[in-house]
């Protein structure tokens, strides 16, 4: 193996939680609609931008390792539905993160109900009382 990578991400390409915080930093999105298009499964492949197809050079290993070009168009690069999306062009999301992106932005979109502390007068302190009745079955 000569060490030159053929396939997958390319070298240097972001993660999800990288392209976020890049991007909020740089002020390009708003990290609010961010987070909705990471829950809707809506971010663009990092392998293949979106096209559902990657670039690959055809190749054979022999008996001692080496990697051989099978095809006799050795400069040529030919072209297969990415493997990373699947064809979909779109980043696989793990439905966890979906999930923790929903909430999320739900706090930032519905109302959330403040935490009340039940006090009572210190001079009149709150009354519990329970009663427990035990009732024989038959006994109407």
């Amino acid at each position: 193996m000569t060490g030159k990578k053929t396939g997958g991400k390319k070298l240097g390409s972001l993660n999800k939680t990288t392209r976020l915080k890049r991007s909020v930093a740089a002020g390009n999105e708003d990290a609010l609609e961010e987070m909705r298009r990471i829950a809707r499964g809506d971010v663009p492949c990092g392998v293949c931008h979106g096209n559902g197809k990657t670039k690959y050079q055809p190749a054979r290993r022999t008996e001692n390792g080496e990697w051989i070009v099978s095809d006799p168009d050795a400069g040529k690069l030919r072209e297969r539905t990415c493997l990373s999306c699947y064809g979909s062009g779109k980043e696989i999301i793990s439905p966890e993160l979906k999930a923790k992106m929903w909430a999320e932005v739900s706090k930032y979109e519905r109302p959330q109900l403040k935490a009340v502390q039940v006090v009572g007068d210190p001079e009149k302190p709150i009354q519990a009382h329970l009663v427990v009745e035990f009732v024989r079955p038959g006994n109407g």
